[in-house]
């Protein structure tokens, strides 16, 4: 199918379907998502590698002594807010001073993890963002999140779910992942909440820190990766083929600050 083609199919569906494209991009490109543009240009494939000089140069500066080997990635037509390394409580992190922005980094496992895995992360929010519901197509930001992107059989994905893995694989050359962890600070969901993404149930969020009692200090979290996997999806996981952490305030148009030390995974079999 030629882009001219595709790339009417995708302006048909974009309206619709424009959370569910963002949020399964945020899974394996890591990124998150607001309404579309109103105008799709189908003219020549979207590309997901938008040059940011500044921000790369930026985030560059703290890379390589808390999150080493991560990359960059952008949606195009969202605003972006750089990361910027800093030093709280005296723990070294990468801020983000979101402002209506989505602002994210993710690394990819290569080969794929299949042992037991151990995720430890720690993270920092200067506030919840009262408006955000991630049950809500419409309002599903959080100051901080972690995505985990696991490979499976794709032959059990819904028509739905394939259909939008086809239309992601045309304008970025990558198939969405088989099923998304999303480990999220949420405004008003308790803690241990399990929230379907409302566009896909190959997307699900866990919730590991609720409300504003921990707000402007460090938060330590160490997470059974497999053991959550089959909490939240009710099945075994497949091989870990990617995280990456997230900033996400456009669809409330909302501003906070989320900090994000290093994550670390590793064999629980090893420990």
């Amino acid at each position: 199918m030629g882009f001219s083609r595709s790339g009417r199919l995708l302006a048909r569906y974009m309206s619709a379907w424009s959370h569910y494209v963002c949020v399964a991009g945020a899974a394996w490109l890591m990124a998150g998502c607001q309404a579309p543009p109103a105008r799709v240009d189908t003219t020549a494939p979207l590309t997901f590698e938008a040059a940011d000089a500044d921000a790369a140069a930026t985030y560059k500066a703290g890379q390589d002594r808390v999150f080493p080997g991560w990359e960059l990635r952008r949606l195009p037509g969202k605003h972006w807010a750089p990361f910027t390394p800093v030093e709280l409580a005296g723990q070294l992190g990468l801020q983000v001073q979101a402002s209506s922005s989505l602002s994210l980094l993710r690394k990819r496992l290569e080969p794929p993890l299949t042992a037991p895995m151990e995720v430890s992360f720690s993270w920092w929010a200067d506030s919840v963002i009262d408006e955000a519901d991630l049950s809500d197509s419409g309002a599903s930001d959080a100051p901080v999140q972690l995505l985990l992107a696991f490979d499976g059989d794709r032959s059990l994905l819904s028509a739905r779910n394939a259909m939008m893995s086809e239309l992601l694989l045309l304008v970025t050359g990558e198939e969405l992942p088989y099923a998304s962890l999303v480990y999220v600070w949420a405004t008003d969901h308790p803690v241990g909440s399990i929230i379907r993404d409302p566009r896909s149930d190959r997307i699900r969020y866990l919730v590991v820190e609720q409300g504003s009692l921990n707000l402007r200090r460090w938060v330590h979290h160490r997470r059974d990766v497999h053991a959550d996997f089959r909490l939240v999806f009710g099945e075994e996981p497949g091989p870990l083929a990617g995280l990456a952490i997230m900033t996400d305030t456009d669809n409330t148009r909302t501003q906070t600050r989320g900090v994000f030390g290093p994550v670390r995974v590793q064999n629980l079999n090893n420990q």
